[in-house]
């Protein structure tokens, strides 16, 4: 999931020519900053737990247009930041400030915690991601309609098997 938030994310950074805010809001297992070789650094959870300044938390990555605001330190309490007022007070002040990026929000998985969901309120659209061959149909479908059609913009099929056969990419949903 966060393997493909990061490519979407340069993506968008380097062929559409737009800049991007990338927000890691999953906090419980934070990659994002690893896969852009940052270590443990302050973010999210900090500006949320103690008010630590936003600008003092972004990550320029070697991507020009491509900004990180990492995950932060582990709270005991993720759930409960990512719902809390700051955090909607945060989406609205970076979609404000920043109306000319793309801002992209890397989230925990959606069916195994509250957050996704609520932070899905807050977004203009939401890609779902599934591991091909162990992903559920039935979940799949339960998470579209909790999240509702409207905002779905598209679902991305991940861990996809190389058949040697015919040189192609397949998987079971």
């Amino acid at each position: 999931k966060s393997f493909v938030v990061a490519i979407l994310a340069i993506s968008i950074a380097q062929n559409i020519d737009k800049h991007v805010l990338l927000i890691v809001c999953d906090m419980r297992l934070p990659s994002i900053q690893k896969m852009f070789g940052f270590g443990p650094v302050p973010g999210l959870s900090d500006y949320l737990n103690q008010g630590t300044p936003l600008p003092s938390l972004m990550c320029r990555t070697f991507f020009e247009r491509l900004t990180i605001l990492p995950g932060g330190s582990t709270p005991p309490n993720p759930a409960e930041l990512l719902s809390s007022g700051r955090m909607t007070d945060l989406l609205r002040e970076v979609s404000q400030r920043y109306n000319d990026r793309f801002i992209i929000i890397d989230t925990p998985p959606i069916q195994l915690t509250a957050e996704a969901q609520a932070l899905a309120k807050f977004t203009e659209g939401v890609i779902l991601v599934v591991r091909l061959g162990s992903s559920n149909k039935k979940l799949a479908a339960n998470i579209i309609n909790k999240i509702g059609r409207d905002k779905l913009i598209g679902v991305v099929g991940n861990f996809a098997e190389k058949h040697a056969s015919n040189g192609g990419y397949a998987g079971k949903y």
